[in-house]
């Protein structure tokens, strides 16, 4: 029965509407007041994905294209919620979003699930066909989500984000000049998928402080327009590197990216300066660095959120350690979230991400967003100031 099959595909659709609403947990509430839409959305998608008594659809009916051409679209929106699924386990989380990515995750979220209890009402008439419960509160938290959502302008470049193949290491011995820097940064960016605990961390910190000042130098000759770039990088992780100090944790490993990072700075410090004919490379390493940056923002927000890092705390008193016998004074380990004086957080967040690597915005991804609103605002018993603003 069509009613069947399209209310199966509506239910994958509305699970990632769920979905994003929970990973989305925004930065940017500020006070328990601020935390009413998203959290009402999100309590109110629960609720009614757990009434809808269909089931999921099968992996052959995502795949399969299906005669019905209204079907087929059904279909093709469960699909890609089915693949929007990866993004929540790779990507696209509270721990490794700012505040305006939140946002443009949170009012998708919100405008799709305003476009399925509108859709809901229209096929009343479809053979089979059993709307929401309760469709008017999910309707009205929706439009309040949205509008909370865009108060702020959102960071749609937070499309180009979410899950990607792996790509491989690049083996064998180290590749003549140039190429084996790169070499050997994509293979430490690559190692730095596995969680690094705290030491070699900071060995990584330190081997990119170096390396992007020798990566400075190789500019100032080939590409002078990376050079204030490169330095405004070694300053950051100077910074982070001086911040760290004191931070700890033995959870993961991260040697084999630690190595990869040390071996970029010694071939990199290793080769002449650069000629003009190098500008490529060095902009290929910059563009390595800017990943780089991005995957050290990631893994320090998800050490910040699972309490994988620590930060010493010392105390008024002595220690139960010695060094060269001298009683040393006494420290405690907290998290870093606790309210401690750390300078680490917000320079992961207001100046590492900064020049981490920002997806660009897809001009096309914005008129499909606008035009869909457009058509939102034009559905009977909709407010027209609610149109969309850009």
């Amino acid at each position: 029965m069509m009613g069947e099959q399209i209310q199966r595909f509506r239910h994958a659709t509305l699970l990632w509407c769920h979905q994003a609403t929970e990973a989305s947990a925004p930065k940017f509430i500020a006070t328990l007041e601020d935390r009413g839409p998203a959290r009402n959305l999100r309590y109110q998608l629960g609720e009614t994905v757990r009434s809808i008594a269909v089931p999921l659809p099968t992996i052959n009916e995502i795949a399969s294209r299906h005669p019905n051409a209204l079907v087929e679209t059904w279909r093709q929106a469960a699909a890609a919620s089915a693949l929007g699924e990866h993004d929540f386990g790779a990507d696209i989380d509270h721990t490794r979003l700012d505040g305006d990515e939140s946002r443009a995750v949170l009012k998708d979220a919100a405008d799709i699930a305003r476009g399925l209890v509108i859709l809901d009402r229209r096929y009343s008439n479809v053979p089979g066909w059993v709307h929401f419960k309760n469709p008017g509160r999910l309707e009205r938290a929706a439009e309040a989500c949205s509008q909370f959502a865009a108060e702020q302008p959102p960071n749609f470049s937070v499309d180009a984000r979410g899950w990607h193949p792996q790509p491989a290491a690049i083996e064998g011995p180290a590749l003549p000049g140039m190429a084996g820097v790169l070499q050997a940064q994509h293979n430490m960016l690559i190692d730095l998928s596995r969680f690094p605990n705290a030491l070699n961390l900071r060995r990584i910190l330190h081997s990119q402080i170096g390396m992007t000042h020798e990566a400075a130098g190789h500019a100032e000759s080939a590409a002078p327009g990376l050079v204030d770039r490169f330095r405004d990088r070694e300053y950051t992780y100077k910074l982070l590197q001086r911040s760290s100090r004191n931070l700890g944790g033995l959870v993961g490993d991260g040697g084999l990216a630690c190595s990869e990072s040390e071996n970029a700075h010694a071939r990199l410090k290793s080769l002449p300066m650069s000629e003009p004919k190098d500008a490529p490379s060095l902009h290929q390493l910059a563009r390595h660095f800017a990943r780089t940056d991005a995957r050290v923002a990631s893994t320090l927000e998800r050490g910040f959120a699972e309490n994988l890092y620590f930060v010493s705390v010392k105390y008024p008193r002595l220690g139960d350690q010695t060094l060269a016998g001298v009683v040393q004074q006494r420290q405690r380990w907290v998290p870093v979230t606790s309210p401690v004086q750390t300078d680490l957080i917000p320079l992961v967040r207001e100046r590492l991400r900064s020049v981490a690597l920002v997806g660009a915005i897809s001009s096309e991804n914005l008129e499909s967003r606008l035009s869909y609103e457009t058509v939102l605002a034009q559905q009977p018993g909709c407010d027209s100031e609610r149109a969309p603003r850009r």
